[in-house]
Order: structure tokens, then sequence, then C-alpha cells
């Protein structure tokens, strides 16, 4: 596990109260419709909390080389290219994040704008976008960081090729 600076600790813990605030949302959202009195605003508290905390954990995993990857796809590259794989997956992500914070930002702003606002819980729209570019972009550090500074996570992208079909 690489080394957690500030950044990273802040961001797990924003991660850490997002699923508190799921855990508390949804068991609050059930036990008040098992009473026959939902309350309208835990649905999109549940929904606002979720894309924060995908977001959030997506660059926390891209951090330490926990995400998803398609690891069978590095036993088709030619050998000649797997010298370069590392910097394939680096630049194939870079341009993902880009991509998505730059839509995610142009979201935001476009809410933000038109002064639209969640309706049950009148929350500015923007707050509940922006956490889309800023993951992408807390991706963007944490694959430099991975790639490029973190060693140990260096290795760990490096030798996936190595990788057995029970780990697809």
């Amino acid at each position: 596990m690489p080394k957690r600076g500030l950044l990273w600790v802040v961001v797990d813990k924003f991660i850490f109260i997002g699923v508190a605030g799921l855990f508390i949302t949804v068991l609050l959202q059930v036990t008040t419709r098992l009473l026959g009195q939902s309350l309208p605003w835990t649905e999109e508290l549940t929904r606002n909390l979720f894309i924060l905390v995908v977001f959030l954990g997506m660059a926390s995993g891209f951090r330490s080389a926990e995400h998803t990857r398609i690891t069978f796809m590095l036993k088709l590259i030619p050998k000649k290219l797997k010298k370069i794989q590392l910097y394939i997956y680096f630049f194939g992500d870079i341009i993902f994040f880009v991509l998505l914070a730059y839509q995610g930002l142009f979201l935001s702003l476009r809410q933000f704008r038109n002064g639209e606002f969640s309706p049950a819980l009148g929350l500015p729209m923007y707050f509940v976008t922006i956490p889309i570019c800023i993951g992408a972009v807390l991706a963007i550090i944490a694959l430099v960081q991975s790639v490029f500074i973190d060693k140990s996570t260096r290795q760990q992208l490096m030798n996936e090729d190595d990788l057995g079909s029970d780990e697809l």
C-alpha cells in the first residue's frame, strides 16, 4: 500500500463519511417506509452521497492500483509493446479522466449558471455534480503518483502481465 499523504487522508475521510451517510440514510429510508411515513429527501440524499463515494473511491482506487483492470488484455499485447504497457495504461487513463473532468466541470458550470436546485433537498445541483470533476482530477493525481512516484505501485502495475487467469 502506498504511503498516504494529507490529500489522501482527507479523501479517505470523505469516503468514510459518505459511506456512513449512505448507510444511515438508507436505514432511515427503509425504516420510515416500513412505518408507512416515507421521507422524500432520503432517496435524493442517497443518490447524491452515492455519486460522491463512487467518484472519490475511483480516485482512491487508482492511488493504490486497486481499481478494476482487464488484465487478460495485457496477455494479448505483443512482446515489443510490453515494455511500454505502463505508459499505454497511463496515457489512456489520463485521456479518459481529462475528458471526464472537463465534462463534469462543464455540467457543474451549466447548472450553476442556470440556478438549478435539487427538488427534495433544495441543494444547488452543482454540489451534486462537482464530485465528478473532483474525482477525475484526483484520479489524475493518483495515476501520476502510482506510475511515477510510488515505486511499489509502479512495480505492481508493471507485473500485471504475470497474473494468473483466476485474477481476471
